[in-house]
């Protein structure tokens, strides 16, 4: 049966000093995964849970003219579906045994396996739930496409997960504006305000024992056992390039729930609402059933080549930094 599902699309930040070259690290993995090498691929262990690469899929982007030398050349530039599996030893249900190799990881708990386990004396660290959490990555602009579902891993442990993965010092999620978003914001000919809503379920309590001083109010939310907060800057006249990219990075993170910036267009204030006008692909979904990876792994790979040709015209792809 047909459904509407959407994919997210976030720019991965990496830092200026960063010199791995993503599309060469994403090949290797690519390498090593399809000649069975599971072991060289980084995992990640994260509050009790096992992430690992589990699946991968190549997807053909075609040749990208790089005239930055004296001569064009011709690259050929791939994105990649990947499948990343989650195992947490301390709950039950469904079980990934570690001991086994990735293909071969996933089994549901039942009677049989019970005594398998006994024979096959698993201790139960090797043991937990297996969830998966399928997401596209483009390493030439640094993209990532998600969908969002029950079990599936969320903004915080997908940035950890990548940045182990790609083995790099620092990564963030900033959002990508769509082209109605783009327009809007290089019509405003002053910025004088950003607004943003952070919802937390856990009433902002992983910010209780933190010292830094920007996060104060949301100790204070905590203490008071807020769910939400409000956050207004405003000024005559802010740096409309500074506030834009703090605005783009604040409606990638998972709690928030509102980015708005007022500005001045043609002497008239005009509000940007930047989560709606966040790049996403909306589409029919026919998945089998049960729903399979698969069936993810085939839609992520539709709706990136829906959007590549706005990622093309709004992002460069990366160029291999020569260190002399």
């Amino acid at each position: 049966m047909s459904t509407q599902k959407v994919v997210y699309f976030n720019r991965m930040e990496i830092g200026t000093k960063e010199t791995k070259y993503l599309p060469e690290v994403m090949a290797n993995i690519y390498d090593l995964f399809t000649k069975k090498m599971f072991k060289q691929i980084p995992e990640l262990i994260l509050n009790d849970n096992r992430l690992y690469l589990s699946g991968i899929r190549r997807i053909d982007l075609g040749i990208d003219i790089d005239t930055s030398g004296k001569t064009a050349v011709g690259i050929q530039q791939y994105a990649y579906a990947i499948n990343i599996s989650c195992v947490n030893p301390n709950e039950e249900i469904k079980y990934g045994n570690l001991k086994k190799k990735i293909d071969e990881r996933e089994k549901i708990l039942n009677t049989a396996d019970i005594k398998e386990i006994e024979e096959e004396d698993i201790s139960a660290e090797d043991i937990g739930p297996l969830n998966d959490t399928q997401v596209v990555v483009d390493p030439n602009r640094r993209i990532i496409g998600t969908c969002r579902g029950r079990g599936r891993l969320n903004s915080w442990y997908l940035k950890k997960f990548l940045k182990n993965l790609l083995s790099l010092k620092a990564l963030s999620l900033s959002v990508i504006l769509n082209s109605q978003g783009i327009a809007d914001i290089k019509n405003l000919g002053v910025t004088k305000e950003i607004t943003y809503s952070i919802a937390s379920p856990d009433h902002f309590m992983k910010y209780r024992k933190t010292n830094r001083s920007e996060v104060f109010d949301m100790r204070f939310a905590s203490y008071f056992k807020s769910s939400n907060m409000k956050v207004t800057l405003s000024s005559p006249g802010m740096n409309k390039k500074h506030i834009i990219k703090k605005a783009e990075s604040l409606s990638a993170e998972e709690g928030t729930k509102n980015v708005k910036i007022v500005g001045i267009n043609d002497g008239v204030e005009k509000t940007v609402d930047l989560i709606r006008n966040k790049l996403t692909y909306l589409g029919d979904w026919n998945p089998k059933n049960p729903v399979e990876n698969e069936d993810y792994i085939n839609f992520l790979d539709y709706a990136y080549m829906q959007v590549f040709n706005f990622i093309k015209e709004t992002f460069n792809a990366d160029k291999r930094i020569i260190i002399k």
